[in-house]
């Protein structure tokens, strides 16, 4: 088995100012994102990610390999360094439109046959999750909560 998910959201505002805001780092944690262990070397960067789980009492936790690719607005990741992940694998797409930015979010996955979760919580545990995130950046970026505002 496997999962996917791909959700998309549109930022009011333009792909450079989406771009600079989503892809940096420090601000991941006040979307709903916080990372362990970051390393960066230029576009590439490395990090840590606890994903408490909803539908089980256990904590997913991965290293994350990630790519940013700024000349195509596009960022690629692979989740690995977990007992529970066969693979996974992220896309992000940035793409202009005519009202502001879509920012799209694709994920493929497959969980281990020991894993306390299947792929079909796993994808629905992802969507609760990014979908709150993406939208806690949209609000960021819009201007409709301020950078303290840790509840969003």
């Amino acid at each position: 088995m496997s999962g996917h998910v791909d959700i998309v959201v549109t930022v009011r505002a333009p792909l450079d100012e989406v771009w600079a805001f989503s892809t940096d780092p420090s601000r991941w944690a006040r979307s709903g994102h916080p990372v362990q262990d970051f390393r960066t070397d230029g576009a590439r960067s490395t990090f840590t990610v606890e994903m408490p789980l909803t539908v089980v009492d256990r904590t997913l936790r991965y290293r994350v390999e990630r790519v940013a690719d700024e000349a195509a607005k596009s960022v690629y990741s692979r989740q690995f360094d977990s007992p529970d992940l066969r693979y996974g694998h992220v896309l992000f797409l940035y793409t202009p439109t005519g009202v502001g930015t879509q920012l799209r979010y694709i994920c493929d996955f497959e969980v281990m046959p020991s894993a306390p979760i299947t792929d079909e919580q796993l994808v629905g545990e992802l969507t609760r999750g990014m979908c709150r995130n993406l939208a806690a950046t949209a609000d960021r970026i819009e201007g409709r909560t301020t950078e303290g505002n840790t509840d969003v």
